[in-house]
C-alpha cells in the first residue's frame, strides 16, 4: 500500500496509539514535510557543490597549452585548413592500433578563385583553393613516429576531392567495419560534389596495404559512393558510424542531407 506525505507523517503517532485531532495531524504533517524539504535542499546544495567542484577540476585539465601536445600534424601548405576536422579512423589496416583521419578542405591542386595573369600571385584578400584532401595517418608505436611537427605530406595515404572548391573532407569519420572483414572502414564528405551541390559521400574499405592508395588518391575511385537525391541537398555535410544497428555483424553508418526538403 502506498502512502501520501501526510499519511507517512502520522504513521508513527498512530502506531503508538496517540489520539490526535485533524488539526494536529495537519500541523505535524506540515512540520515533517518542511523538515524533508530542508534535507532535500541541503542534499541539492551538496550535489551542486560536487558538480561545481568537478567542473572546476575539469576546467583545470582543459587549460593545457597545445604546444605541449605529444604530436603535432601540420598542413602541406599555408591556407590548407588542415585540421578543420579530425576524427578516429578505427583500425584501418588491422594492426591493432587506432588510426587517424585529418581533413584539409582547402588543400589540393590550388587555383586562385579569380582570373590572374600567368605567373602572378593570387591578390589579397583572395587565396588559392584546392579540391580538399583527406589524410589517413596510421597508428604506430611511440618510437616510430617522425619528429614533431609532422607535415601531412608524410601521411600514410591521402584522398583528393572531387573538384576545385568542393571543400571535400570538411567532415570525415570512421564507418566501423561495414563488410565484416576485420578492417575498419571510413567515410569522407563531399558535401559540395555533384551537380548543383547535390552532395556525395565516399566510403573507403579498410585494407592491410593502405600505402597502395598513395598520395592524392581520387575520392571518385572510392569503394562506394552515395549521391544526394536532389540539388542543394549538401549530402554528407555530416557523416558518422552508427554501430551495428540491426545486430547482423556488420557496422552501419549515418549520412546527413542538411538541406533536403521533403515534398509530400
Amino acid at each position: 500500500m502506498t502512502r501520501s506525505w501526510r499519511d507517512c507523517s502520522m504513521y508513527a503517532l498512530r502506531e503508538s496509539g496517540s489520539a490526535i485531532s485533524d488539526a494536529e495531524e495537519t500541523q505535524v504533517a506540515t512540520q515533517n514535510l518542511g523538515r524533508w524539504c530542508i534535507v532535500l535542499a541541503c542534499l541539492l546544495l551538496i550535489l551542486a557543490g560536487m558538480v561545481s567542484t568537478g567542473f572546476a577540476q575539469q576546467d583545470e585539465v582543459l587549460e593545457i597549452n597545445l604546444a605541449r601536445a605529444d604530436m603535432t600534424l601540420v598542413g602541406e601548405e599555408a591556407a590548407d585548413w588542415a585540421g578543420y576536422f579530425a576524427s578516429p579512423a578505427g583500425d584501418v589496416n588491422g594492426d591493432g592500433l587506432g588510426d587517424l583521419l585529418v581533413g584539409a578542405p582547402m588543400a589540393g591542386n590550388k587555383v586562385c578563385p579569380i582570373p590572374v595573369p600567368p605567373g602572378e600571385p593570387c591578390p589579397p584578400p583572395y587565396v588559392p583553393k584546392g579540391e580538399g584532401v583527406a589524410y589517413l595517418v596510421l597508428g604506430r608505436p611511440q618510437g616510430e613516429w617522425l619528429q614533431s611537427p609532422i607535415n601531412l605530406v608524410h601521411a600514410d595515404a591521402s584522398f583528393l576531392g572531387c573538384e576545385l572548391n568542393s571543400m571535400t573532407a570538411r567532415q570525415l569519420y570512421t564507418a566501423g567495419d561495414v563488410n565484416g572483414d576485420g578492417y575498419d572502414d571510413f567515410l569522407v564528405s563531399g558535401w559540395k560534389c555533384g551537380q548543383d551541390y547535390i552532395g556525395k559521400a565516399y566510403l573507403f574499405l579498410g585494407r592491410p596495404d593502405v600505402q597502395s592508395w598513395g598520395r592524392y588518391f581520387p575520392v571518385e575511385a572510392a569503394d562506394a559512393s552515395f549521391l544526394g537525391e536532389s540539388e542543394w541537398d549538401f549530402l554528407s555535410y555530416y557523416v558518422s558510424t552508427a554501430g551495428d544497428v540491426n545486430a547482423d555483424g556488420f557496422d552501419d553508418f549515418f549520412i546527413t542531407a542538411t538541406h533536403f526538403e521533403y515534398d509530400a
